[in-house]
């Protein structure tokens, strides 16, 4: 057409890393940084802002049930835990994709747990720094019950492994698992 047609648009651009003024490779973003740069945000990196990591999920479950038709009920407690410990290398968009897939993986109705949690971020080394809370005043009957589910919880319900860790008989893991169940 060779007629003008006013248009009202919104651009926003993402430039990751930060461009450094010395830094020659970045001339082409760094123009068009300066072309563009009416308002400049400086947004930190997900890892310096975990407390954001709880209500993102939230949105991105709420978005991703609805992409994918899902109804479910939200994430346990060990999965928010973990996430949010995790570095999140790849920022929001690696959290979107996690999500996304935990949302897949996951069964109709239910909550996500630890074991859609993608294996890569399973098997992060700060999934393996896990904390157990033991509350003040607890009995040591209680506090080894909660030492062996967590640890078994951690080894997949793998009990040779299990045992191992916690440098106990396969034997002794056994009775004292039995004593639990009682």
């Amino acid at each position: 057409d060779t007629r003008d047609i006013p248009v009202d648009i919104r651009l926003i651009v993402s430039i990751t890393p930060p461009l450094d003024e010395d830094d020659l490779t970045h001339d082409f973003l760094r123009t068009l940084q300066q072309k563009f740069s009416a308002l400049t945000l400086d947004i930190p990196s997900l890892r310096n802002r975990s407390e954001d990591i709880v209500p993102l999920l939230e949105h991105f479950l709420a978005h991703h049930t609805a992409t994918q038709k899902k109804s479910l009920d939200g994430f346990e407690n060990s999965v928010i835990d973990l996430l949010t410990r995790y570095p999140w290398p790849e920022n929001i968009r690696e959290l979107s994709n996690a999500v996304e897939q935990m949302v897949s993986s996951s069964p109709d109705q239910q909550t996500i747990d630890y074991s859609a949690i993608p294996v890569y971020i399973r098997e992060h080394p700060v999934a393996t720094c896990d904390t157990i809370p033991i509350p003040t005043g607890s009995t040591m009957h209680t506090v080894e019950r909660i030492i062996i589910e967590a640890t078994m919880k951690a080894c997949d319900n793998n009990k040779e492994k299990c045992a191992q860790t916690l440098g106990i008989g396969l034997r002794t893991l056994y009775r004292k698992l039995k004593e639990y169940d009682s």
